[in-house]
């Protein structure tokens, strides 16, 4: 069981990351990370997705960033994982990051090999 500040459960039970969203602490999404890292979830792309996506989404200050370091350790990542960084980075502080993960997408996903932008 993982918790925050000694009395909170973060994941009390496995059906609680069907909802990841009300994590709102960077600190309790690096729990869950870590928890999935543990459990092997890292490797599960619905969870990783849901996941990731709770980083981009929450507003959490750090969570972009902390969502391309989960992002960069999936060893076969889906399109739907590039297009939802590409999109939030290209909004962000650090727009030339949507340009370098635009530019892996082509490289890594062969069913983009034969598209032309």
């Amino acid at each position: 069981m993982i918790s925050t500040s000694g009395s909170v459960s973060v994941l009390a039970n496995p059906t609680s990351m069907l909802s990841l969203e009300k994590y709102r602490t960077l600190s309790q999404v690096r729990q869950i990370h870590a928890y999935f890292i543990k459990t092997n979830l890292v490797n599960h792309t619905l969870s990783v997705g849901k996941l990731i996506s709770v980083c981009t989404r929450s507003g959490l200050p750090g969570g972009l960033e902390y969502a391309l370091l989960i992002f960069l350790r999936i060893q076969n990542p889906t399109s739907s994982f590039f297009h939802a960084l590409i999109r939030d980075f290209s909004k962000s502080s650090n727009p030339f990051q949507a340009v370098v993960l635009y530019s892996r997408m082509l490289i890594c996903l062969e069913e983009f090999w034969e598209v032309e932008y």
